[in-house]
């Protein structure tokens, strides 16, 4: 655990960026201005491929152009929560150690780093329908606090990588090169966010994932064994659509 005068400093450090937080929806507008140019190039990189009839190739771009649609709706939904919710509150530094000493308990293992400002909790071992995806590392980074509040801000890392499928940078059906797709979580984690609610902000996060709040220490799920030499890589169809959908 965490001293008090550690967990204080740290919390300076929170409310300096929750203050630099956007008070407008213009780079959340941005955003979007800027992941539809991306969609615009996946999908003249596909379009290309197709005209060319290279086949091999169009399952990831096809993976591409979604990962970029999904990226305008989470942007979207983002700019929509703005525009519908009431000016937040203001963040103090004694709501943020309350909320710090919270996410300790319930999982044990916080981790800071003020100079690459970053919060990070584990999850256990998640196994979904029987796959074994591995822990989970789930990084707030709160630099990113400045231009946005959403699930943009934290990276999801896999400590033991079991890619859910042939693209190795999807480990999750949830997560693509480190980021969460949060779905409907996606509203609630922004709101709970922006309002300091750093806990709740971690439990939204998790919720995609599948995992359990270990509270403290908790008790790790078991990897299942092996069914057979493709185990690995065995992903039920329903989570693979998931993660094509990212």
């Amino acid at each position: 655990m965490h001293s008090f005068k550690n967990l204080y400093r740290l919390a300076r450090h929170l409310e300096t960026a929750w203050e630099k937080c956007p008070d407008t929806t213009d780079t959340v507008f941005n955003r979007i201005t800027d992941r539809i140019g991306w969609l615009s190039h996946d999908r003249a990189r596909l379009a290309k491929a197709q005209n060319a009839g290279l086949k091999l190739v169009l399952p990831q771009l096809r993976e591409d152009v979604q990962a970029s649609l999904r990226a305008i709706y989470e942007a979207a939904v983002e700019a929509y929560t703005r525009l519908d919710t009431p000016i937040e509150p203001i963040v103090t530094g004694a709501v943020l150690v309350a909320e710090l000493q919270q996410l300790e308990v319930e999982f044990g293992d916080l981790e800071f780093d003020c100079q690459g400002q970053t919060i990070s909790v584990s999850t256990g071992p998640i196994t979904l329908e029987d796959v074994y995806l591995g822990p989970f590392r789930i990084c707030l980074c709160w630099e990113r606090l400045s231009h946005c509040t959403g699930s943009a801000c934290f990276d999801i890392v896999a400590l033991d990588p079991h890619p859910s499928g042939p693209n190795e940078a999807v480990t999750h059906p949830h997560v693509k090169e480190e980021e969460l797709c949060a779905g409907d979580a996606a509203v609630p984690l922004q709101k709970a966010l922006a309002q300091g609610r750093l806990a709740d902000s971690y439990r939204r996060g998790q919720n995609p994932l599948g995992a359990r709040i270990r509270r403290g220490r908790g008790v790790r799920g078991r990897e299942p064994r092996p069914r057979g030499p493709n185990s690995r890589n065995a992903v039920p169809m329903n989570l693979l659509a998931c993660s094509q959908r990212l």
